[in-house]
């Protein structure tokens, strides 16, 4: 996990910007059990140290396959219970997969989200409007690459694009 500011100066934005460059393991790597939840709390930890500070921007291999389950929740007012996820308006639209499959890492993705406020950017914007495979292997293809945004940051991307496969990489 790397996280990076690109200050608001430099590249004429609104707010800094914190960038949280990260890869997590597939789980069956980690030998410890409550290790692999480690990178998971860092990652939520810098995020709500650096959200009161600006925007913030989450992108790597997160080996979580999250299929087309919501992050962002919507609220009922028929609701008679106390919700502690926010509250969410249709600014957000359903999310897109090719990837039918949701694991233990994608249901974690999806709970840092709503404890957080964040949003997937796969598979919502022109560009990636199909949620396209990231991720091409021997034995089958998966979305486990992401971009992940707050709310405000996700309003000012216009375009989102996954690169089609090369030489270099599985990873698109």
């Amino acid at each position: 996990i790397i996280w990076m500011k690109f200050d608001k100066r430099c590249f004429s934005l609104k707010k800094d910007v914190f960038v949280c460059a990260t890869y997590i393991p597939p789980n069956v790597s980690f030998k410890d059990p409550n290790e692999k939840y480690f990178l998971w709390d860092k990652i939520e930890e810098g995020v709500s140290k650096y959200s009161s500070m600006g925007d913030i921007l989450i992108l790597g291999d997160l080996n979580s396959r999250t299929c087309i389950e919501n992050e962002v929740l919507e609220y009922s007012k028929e609701l008679d219970f106390d919700i502690n996820y926010p509250v969410i308006n249709d600014d957000v639209r359903n999310r897109i997969s090719e990837d039918k499959i949701v694991n233990q890492f994608g249901r974690r993705l999806l709970d840092l989200c709503r404890h957080t406020n964040m949003c997937i950017v796969n598979g919502r914007k022109i560009g990636d409007l199909q949620g396209r495979y990231t991720c091409h292997e021997y034995n089958g293809s998966s979305v486990v690459d992401y971009c992940i945004v707050n709310r405000e940051m996700f309003k000012q991307i216009m375009y989102f694009k996954v690169n089609d496969l090369s030489h270099i990489s599985d990873h698109c």
